[in-house]
């Protein structure tokens, strides 16, 4: 072969090798898309079993889920894969983890499950089955287990925390789960009704339903029997008969909250100390109990509130945040916070609870709830209140579904609230994290201190029949 010839030929090799390279490097790069059923599907975990295996006493774990494809095309030959995580030894490890469910970097194990198809716009259940020792090496905690989805490559993941007790605990923590009804009057002045009575009229009853037999405290706010007799004119009245009947079923397991849920600490802070000894008075009466108790909606109250509370008898419900600063710490449920008798509720507890009455989303909160708790028995925290939020919107089973889930574990057990509020402080916070409080805009006042006085005028006018008797109808 001519030595030219030879040049040309490796000239041509040449020009391939640095082709093929270039294009190696462009599909490193730029990966060719997944397809467009996968960027919208996601797998989900919505519930956990683990039970004990009677002949080997291990511990069996079954996991069930769905994968949804809300995509045109079909997936098809999808694999579920079991994945693990480490211990998780704190409530600020917890928040992390179960905050990046959906691109949790998880280990993963052999063990999996299989969907030969799942239809467009649909979704396909699945379940894994195992021995909890076959995926995870664990002594007492808290642990997190998951699922990686898989067709062609990797479409998602979802993750869930899960306590394992190989040994008797060392702490066993009593909760009072404390259930609030109260909400704020939506009726109209003219005597009719709102959407929104209708709502809160549902939102309460989903509250009760269900649950009126558990050992649940329900912290009621008295108003709301105010609210309830004026909706018994309107449309709504069924309903509104309906959750009077409810409550009256629950009347004997129960604590009053102060009327209205009051701003106190910008009561105070704005000078109106003889409005909240008015408003305590009015709730003992209509209550008919001095057992009173105050959960604000921030979870935050003034040390002046806190004291001024507890002086006038109202036991205040604050967050361990209020006392500490950290809502991943863990504080114990009845403690002395600056000079007061006071209980306390977790934060990274309340966080779990969301408005949503999506199946799958419940089963998230119920795991995040059950997860921060086990990790403040492992504290050693004895007691705590389990508050649910003030406008919490459950679905009709949630309620029950989220103490259940309190029963029948080694390191938790269950209590009304009147045992708790019995239960001498376990701990004092002298060096409260207080924050500056606003006082109510002076406009806001006087408009209000003259309604209040014209309300009254207007009252005794018609009250006064000599008066009345000069008109004629």
């Amino acid at each position: 072969m001519a030595i030219s010839e030879q040049i040309s030929q490796s000239r041509k090799l040449l020009v391939a090798l640095i082709g093929a390279s270039i294009l190696s490097t462009l599909s490193i790069s730029n990966p060719v898309p997944a397809n467009a059923a996968t960027r919208d599907a996601k797998v989900r975990i919505s519930n956990i079993f683990v039970t004990q295996d009677l002949q080997s006493s291990r511990y069996v774990i079954r996991l069930t889920g769905q994968m949804e494809n809300n995509g045109t095309a079909a997936l098809n030959n999808v694999r579920i894969v079991l994945g693990t995580e480490n211990q998780i030894p704190s409530k600020y490890a917890l928040a992390k983890f179960l905050e990046n469910r959906e691109s949790a970097n998880l280990t993963e194990t052999n063990i999996s499950a299989k969907l030969k198809r799942v239809a467009p716009n649909s979704k396909s259940d699945w379940n894994i089955t195992f021995f909890a020792d076959d995926a995870l090496s664990f002594s007492n905690g808290l642990y997190g287990l998951g699922v990686i989805a898989y067709t062609e490559s990797r479409i998602g993941t979802d993750v869930v925390a899960i306590p394992l007790f190989t040994a008797p605990p060392t702490n066993v923590m009593n909760v009072s789960m404390a259930v609030q009804i109260s909400t704020l009057n939506y009726h109209l002045a003219n005597g009719g009704s709102s959407a929104s009575d209708a709502r809160e009229l549902q939102r309460l009853i989903n509250l009760i339903a269900n649950a009126r037999d558990l050992n649940i405290t329900w912290v009621i706010d008295p108003s709301i029997n105010q609210w309830l007799g004026e909706l018994s004119n309107t449309e709504l009245k069924d309903q509104a008969a309906t959750l009077t009947s409810m409550i009256s079923e629950i009347s004997g397991n129960y604590v009053a909250s102060l009327y209205s849920q009051p701003d106190v600490s910008r009561m105070l802070s704005s000078n109106r100390d003889d409005d909240l000894t008015n408003l305590i008075i009015r709730t003992q009466n209509l209550a008919g109990t001095n057992n009173l108790v105050l959960a604000p909606s921030a979870g935050k109250l003034s040390r002046v509130a806190i004291k001024k509370l507890g002086e006038q008898g109202v036991r205040p419900i604050i967050t361990n945040t209020a006392i500490t600063g950290d809502k991943y710490s863990s504080v114990q449920g009845t403690v002395v916070a600056g000079e007061t008798n006071s209980l306390t509720q977790d934060e990274s507890v309340l966080d779990c609870f969301k408005n949503d009455a999506d199946g799958i989303v419940e089963f998230q909160i119920r795991n995040c709830v059950l997860a921060n708790l086990t990790l403040t028995s492992i504290d050693q925290v004895k007691n705590l209140v389990l508050l649910t939020p003030l406008n919490w919107l459950p679905s009709t089973e949630q309620v029950r579904n989220v103490y259940i889930d309190l029963t029948g574990k080694s390191w938790l057990t269950t209590s009304g609230l009147s045992q708790i509020l019995n239960t001498p402080p376990a701990a004092t916070y002298e060096n409260l994290s207080d924050f500056n409080v606003e006082p109510f805009e002076l406009d806001f006042l006087e408009t209000g201190d003259s309604i209040t006085t014209s309300s009254a005028k207007m009252a005794s006018v018609f009250l006064d029949g000599t008066y009345l008797d000069s008109f004629t109808f």
